[in-house]
């Protein structure tokens, strides 16, 4: 499973995220800071309280088609962060991988913009 999850972690790509988090010298926040550390590479970490697939892109928000968005903290639209995983990250997709984060902690590595 944690194979799983790093291969996850390494895919996510939220709307302003770049990588996965490794241990490092990286500062760690709450999801619910992540506002007040915008153009800082931090670690976010939060809660998973929802995570959507869209079957339809939604260009005002930079979504494309297959996009998945794991929010955490509070369920839209009061969510604090937001994570995009791309459809080109193909084994993602391969089950309710995505779906069974729900409910857990998950930690990315962001540079809010």
């Amino acid at each position: 499973m944690f194979h799983k999850l790093l291969y996850l972690l390494l895919a996510i790509l939220p709307l302003s995220l770049v990588s996965v988090v490794t241990a490092g010298d990286l500062v760690t926040i709450k999801d619910s800071e992540a506002v007040d550390h915008i153009g800082e590479e931090v670690e976010v970490r939060g809660i998973v309280s929802e995570v959507v697939t869209y079957e339809k892109g939604v260009p005002e928000w930079d979504i494309i088609k297959g996009d998945a968005i794991i929010t955490l903290g509070e369920r839209y639209p009061r969510q604090s962060f937001n994570v995009a995983v791309r459809p080109e990250t193909e084994f993602v997709y391969s089950g309710s991988l995505l779906r069974s984060l729900e409910g857990k902690e998950i930690g990315v590595r962001a540079n809010s913009d």
